[in-house]
């Protein structure tokens, strides 16, 4: 960020509306309330709005979508509300992409855009056309989860992975999967951003109707965006929209989904204005002293604008359950959230488990059984099941009709659903095996028997509730959760699950070795500012040489072993 940035004393002040702008603000600054207090702003003083000229609102999840309509009151009229991949689809893939003529597209059979996890007979279709049936399936399916769209040195759409694996696969592998998909109408999210940008690249009177219909287009949370986003909203910038983007490099957690912090940092457009926003709502002093020194960031040091004071964030120390249990003793009635790196770990909490180092993904399930129609029926059964013990009952159902493969199958999913509610206790330490057999009605679901060789070996060797651990749950908002799950959210008292220690500070680097390029830095930064009032670190061990330099940062040290 440069010199020439203008700082807003809160999230009330308003600023020019006719002029593209970044804010910059850390956690608890009200970003999400400056950005309604702007909408408003410009809905009541604009000319330029009216029944088909609306102001764009892009959002990064849907629960981030929903905060901002219900407060903006009569404004939502003038405003259109979503993530970019639902309005770039909306208005730009599903009304033109049939344009672009691509063979393998089977646009008639497309109705949406999803994260699909490939079946066996994709698998299987995949190997065959590249010719590597030697492909391990588990390698394979990896690989093809892992797939981006990201530009060669050219400026050229290319899909890879994000990241380099042991084992050997040919480049065109990933082309060719995503062309099986396109012939079958499927399209990831990250497909609607590689057409977007072709057909506005391909056909720049798009642009033109988008600039139309959005006047104003304002991003939240941009710091989680791609390069492919970043370079649409700059052709849209190049005349008539006034762009405007919020958000906090600090804060930049999704590089597993694409995301690039640098696209916020150097994000720029001809007469753009920056600010920043420091004051920190949330938190008490004690725990910003700790948040500026994770962050570690010249260019914006928080403050309570309040001076609100509370107790010392604690290390715990002990296994997570310990740790967990001392915790809610000290916050007594009030609720404690734990926020853990891995899905697996906030599962356990859910249930009453220690945290297990299992590394195990509900998507084995398909890699290990060469019945694909089977694999994708207990993949999406189990997600089911424990989307709804999780109060996700829309989502249950869907996943159920998927598994039954009747989408207009609505009250029949409904009863069985209710069937392994109701028998969940009998079933859950029972194995794959026993519970596909025993538990799935004939009648309902189309099964097949579990006789021999490697998917009888698989179903034996876990259990249901070895599975049910790895589900991830879509807009989870309980209180045992992911970091990346409470992004956006606060809660009073947390507690920060830290469980990888082999390194010399116990896991602690972002406290004691801060660096705000890292995204384990980043993402323990987020974690550690949901926390209001209370804020605890759970570590298994910690060393006595580490001890003095965390209690000089602020911290007090509880030994819950």
């Amino acid at each position: 960020m440069g010199s020439g940035i203008i700082t807003l004393k809160d999230s009330h002040e308003t600023i020019d509306i006719e002029h593209p702008f970044k804010v910059n603000a850390g956690p608890g600054a009200g970003k999400t309330t400056w950005l309604i207090n702007h909408i408003q702003n410009v809905v009541q003083h604009s000319n330029r709005l009216g029944q088909v000229k609306k102001i764009a609102c892009i959002t990064y999840t849907n629960v981030a979508a929903e905060k901002i309509l219900l407060n903006l009151g009569e404004a939502c009229e003038n405003v259109e509300i979503g993530t970019i991949h639902a309005f770039l689809y909306k208005h730009v893939v599903k009304p033109y992409v049939s344009f672009l003529g691509i063979p393998e597209l089977a646009v008639d059979r497309i109705k949406g855009h999803d994260e699909y996890v490939p079946n066996k007979s994709i698998l299987y279709s995949v190997k065959a056309e590249t010719k590597q049936t030697y492909l391990d399936d588990k390698n394979l399916l990896e690989a093809l989860l892992d797939l981006q769209w990201k530009f060669d040195k050219s400026g050229i759409l290319q899909v890879m992975p994000r990241k380099i694996f042991k084992f050997r696969i040919k480049r065109e592998t990933y082309l060719v999967y995503k062309k099986i998909c396109w012939s079958k109408g499927i399209l990831h999210h990250d497909d609607v951003l590689y057409f977007s940008w072709r057909l506005i690249s391909e056909y720049p009177s798009i642009l033109e109707i988008l600039r139309a219909k959005f006047p104003y287009i304002f991003v939240d949370e941009f710091q989680d965006t791609n390069p492919i986003q970043a370079e649409i909203l700059k052709k849209l910038a190049e005349k008539e929209s006034i762009i405007g983007v919020i958000g906090d490099r600090a804060q930049s957690i999704y590089k597993f989904q694409g995301a690039d912090v640098t696209q916020f940092t150097n994000f720029n457009i001809n007469g753009m204005v920056e600010y920043k926003i420091e004051g920190n709502h949330r938190s008490t002093a004690e725990i910003i002293n700790i948040l500026n020194i994770v962050r570690n960031d010249p260019t914006l040091t928080q403050y309570s604008p309040e001076n609100r004071h509370g107790c010392q964030p604690r290390i715990m120390v002990g296994d997570v359950m310990a740790t967990y249990q001392q915790a809610k003793r000290i916050c007594g009635k009030e609720a404690l959230w734990t926020l853990c790196y891995k899905n697996v770990t906030s599962n356990c909490l859910k249930k009453g488990y220690n945290a297990i180092d299992e590394d195990i993904m509900l998507e084995d399930i398909i890699a290990n059984d060469s019945n694909s129609a089977r694999a994708k029926q207990l993949f999406y059964i189990i997600s089911s099941i424990e989307n709804s013990r999780d109060n996700k009952v829309k989502d249950a159902l869907k996943l159920m009709k998927r598994a039954m493969r009747n989408e207009d199958a609505d009250q029949a999913a409904l009863v069985q659903l209710q069937y392994f509610l109701d028998n969940y206790e009998l079933f859950k330490d029972k194995t794959l095996t026993e519970f596909y057999t025993t538990y799935l009605d004939n009648k309902a679901f189309h099964k097949s028997k579990i006789t021999t060789g490697k998917p009888k070996v698989f179903y034996d060797s876990k259990k249901y509730s070895d599975m049910a651990l790895t589900v991830r749950i879509e807009n989870d908002d309980c209180i045992n959760r992911t970091i990346h799950k409470a992004k956006g959210d606060e809660n009073n008292c947390v507690m920060v699950i830290v469980s990888e220690i082999d390194d010399a500070n116990q896991g602690l680097d972002f406290i004691l070795n801060p660096n705000i390029a890292s995204e384990n830095n980043r993402v323990y930064y987020v974690a550690l500012s949901r926390a209001g009032e209370k804020l605890f670190i759970s570590v298994p061990k910690i060393d006595s040489k580490i001890k003095d330099k965390l209690i000089k940062a602020g911290f007090e040290i509880i030994n819950c072993s």
